[in-house]
């Protein structure tokens, strides 16, 4: 859901800061000033809104990162953090594989 949100709102930003279409920044410049200046409005706006979503989906979701970090990571398996913020190792129950018949 999230990644949709990111992609109207991208979207959004692109139309509405499209050099003329909201406003022209600055009004006598060049074609590649204007737009320039209109592609650092951009980003500044998206990265400052992704923060935004970002708080406010954790506010509304409690939704924060549940990974281990790599200096907790000692063999490379999967780990998460249970309720009492222990890095675990995820494991994974594996299906007894049939034995391959032989030619013979």
């Amino acid at each position: 859901m999230t990644n949709i949100i990111h992609f109207v709102i991208l979207a959004v930003l692109f139309f509405f800061l499209t050099p003329n279409i909201l406003l022209r920044l600055p009004k006598n410049g060049s074609k590649f000033v204007v737009a320039g200046v209109h592609a650092i409005v951009f980003a500044v706006l998206y990265y400052v809104i992704c923060i935004l979503l970002k708080r406010f989906s954790v506010l509304r979701d409690g939704f924060t990162d549940e990974t281990c970090t790599e200096g907790e990571k000692s063999d490379g398996g999967p780990y998460t953090k249970d309720e009492d913020g222990n890095c675990v190792r995820i494991v994974e129950e594996t299906k007894p594989q049939k034995p391959i018949p032989s030619d013979d």
